[in-house]
């Protein structure tokens, strides 16, 4: 993103960043931070473990707390101090059990309550996001409901304290989604091409240092349900941020499960660092609600008495 060209990028756009800068960096933390561009906590929950290669929450519960894969090595509990964060090496940290051991692009991507800011031209800073934290929560102005920022569109080496936004390629298409769509089509076709999936998927997880799926995943092999149900959750961390989302899960029609129900974030209301780990539905209250006709848009009347002939969309 950082580079003028390079050869992962297919068709990708150069802009400004202060736009994307700004709503990722911490309210009240820095000069001028908005937040806002924040993960979901489902996203946060899928990058995979870096040791075993599994993404470790399976589902949920009906209170929303995950259902853990005992063999992916997550833990949802507890602290470890000191930790020292894999990139930034400048300081040791109190960090959540969720974020150790995780996929090489989850340090890059996310920054995370209790982790420092991503740069110390101003001196280091700590970012936290609970009630009396450095990003504290209010109940007006910016700030950061979920527990998580994206740390991805920003680069270290803008000291954006002193307006030093820089720019970014935002990758519309780039080469791991050539590889992920192939992976899929793979597993998909008629004539289903196991071997060809594993192979571009893999080489996708073994450019962050992941082992190959079939490693992790030994049940996979003749699977093409499980084949899937993991080619969509690599897709979602490796493409995440980049608006591809919204459409997969309408293209893989499966929105009524990922758009219904409560939306669940990190306890940022706590008035402690420790009790902000919780999960809660407090934070956005209000239930997520999809229907079937949600996957289109309703054609507005004026249209539809130029075109005679046209019928309303399903469900409108």
């Amino acid at each position: 993103m950082f580079k003028n060209w390079n050869s992962e990028v297919i068709w990708g756009r150069w802009s400004s960043a202060w736009d994307w800068q700004v709503r990722c960096a911490p309210p009240r933390v820095v000069k001028e931070g908005y937040g806002g561009f924040c993960p979901s906590l489902k996203l946060v929950d899928t990058y995979p473990m870096a040791e075993s290669g599994r993404y470790p929450v399976t589902g949920y519960e009906a209170n929303g707390n995950p259902i853990i894969d005992p063999k992916s090595g997550y833990q949802e509990t507890g602290f470890t101090s000191p930790y020292r964060h894999p990139l930034d090496t400048f300081v040791t940290i109190n960090a959540h059990n969720s974020c150790v051991g995780r996929d090489a692009r989850f340090y890059a991507s996310v920054l995370a309550n209790g982790m420092y800011w991503i740069n110390t031209f101003k001196g280091q800073k700590l970012v936290t996001f609970y009630d009396g934290g450095t990003s504290s929560y209010q109940s007006s102005g910016d700030v950061v409901k979920v527990g998580y920022l994206w740390r991805r569109m920003n680069n270290p080496e803008n000291n954006i304290e002193e307006n030093r936004w820089g720019e970014f390629c935002f990758p519309t298409y780039r080469l791991a989604e050539i590889y992920l769509n192939y992976a899929e089509a793979c597993n998909e076709k008629t004539s289903r091409d196991e071997a060809e999936a594993l192979r571009y998927i893999n080489k996708v997880r073994n450019r962050v240092g992941l082992n190959n799926l079939e490693v992790a995943y030994p049940e996979v092999k003749g699977n093409k349900l499980l084949l899937r149900e993991l080619i969509l959750k690599e897709r979602m961390v490796e493409l995440a941020f980049e608006g591809h989302r919204f459409h997969d899960i309408r293209t893989w029609m499966i929105a009524p499960k990922e758009f219904n129900g409560p939306y669940y974030t990190r306890n940022v209301l706590s008035k402690t660092y420790e009790g902000s780990w919780t999960r809660t539905d407090q934070i956005f209250n209000y239930e997520m609600v999809f229907e079937n006709k949600h996957y289109f848009q309703p054609i507005h009347d004026n249209q539809r008495k130029e075109m005679v002939n046209m019928t309303q969309n399903y469900g409108w």
